[in-house]
């Protein structure tokens, strides 16, 4: 592929055929992303306010940021960054693309995709739906809510609630105040949480082998309605069960704890393709 690089000030497309990877820095405004049908990427920008965007292309992959930040230490300075500059992007992401994107008070959903997806954030909120990957998202207050995921997912955060379900098999999250809720509905799984003073709610398969740590100060544990444990130290849970292995671990100050079993249901179909 041809390196190529545009100057975007308005509403504009490009398209990139060739890209197996995508990477986007903003501030504020709006990060939309969805699948494509094929391979490539199509990217779709609705507005423009402040300084312009620059999409290039180089190799198998396609950028989207501002020429004034740049893509060397790009993360730290974006992220810190107070201007008022503004756009709303909407990416076309073909079967397996992968996601690099950061921004600092720009919403990012994704729905059905398939690749693998790192993102970080100062306050905006992250929302996903119907994807199978990889996934790993940091931010300080924003909320993360993924739905009907399939692969390993990590998240570090400060204050924003995090909400998980899918097909789980190796998840960790780092919470200061903000609440945990994970649903299970895969086979076995290796789960790491860990909260200052959230809330942790987990559900698994009704036969899933529950092997449970908990690890707190003044933490309450409850495991399908009955207290566990209240207070100082270490509480373990051992729960035979015809399915495959959960072990979870959790360590927590003054989070309660509380784990629940359900009927597990089929996730639905990944994605429907659109572009």
């Amino acid at each position: 592929m041809t390196t190529m690089s545009r100057i975007i000030t308005g509403p504009d497309t490009v398209t990139s055929d060739d890209a197996g990877s995508v990477r986007v820095q903003l501030v504020g405004g709006a990060l939309e992303v969805v699948p494509r049908d094929g391979t490539g990427v199509v990217v779709e920008v609705t507005e423009v306010v402040g300084q312009p965007l620059e999409i290039a292309t180089e190799a198998d992959r396609i950028s989207v940021g501002y020429p004034s930040i740049g893509w060397d230490g790009w993360l730290k300075r974006l992220t810190s960054s107070d201007s008022a500059d503004r756009a709303v992007v909407r990416l076309h992401v073909g079967t397996g693309v992968s996601l690099t994107a950061a921004t600092v008070n720009a919403p990012i959903s994704i729905s059905g995709t398939t690749g693998d997806v790192d993102l970080s954030t100062a306050s905006a909120p992250v929302a996903m739906d119907r994807t199978v990957g990889g996934v790993k998202v940091r931010t300080a207050s924003g909320a993360v809510g993924v739905e009907d995921h399939r692969g390993p997912v990590t998240i570090s955060g400060a204050s924003g609630a995090v909400r998980l379900d899918g097909d789980l098999p190796k998840t960790t999250v780092t919470s200061v105040s903000g609440n945990i809720a994970l649903r299970h509905r895969g086979s076995a799984s290796l789960m790491t949480l860990t909260s200052v003073s959230g809330r942790v709610e987990l559900t698994v398969p009704h036969q899933a082998h529950l092997e449970l740590e908990v690890r707190g100060v003044s933490a309450r544990v409850r495991v399908e309605g009955r207290e566990q444990s209240s207070g100082f130290g270490i509480t373990r849970v051992d729960e035979a069960g015809p399915g495959d292995r959960v072990i979870a671990t959790v360590s927590t100050v003054s989070g309660d704890v509380s784990v629940e079993r359900a009927t597990a249901w089929p996730l639905p179909p990944s994605g429907t393709q659109d572009a």
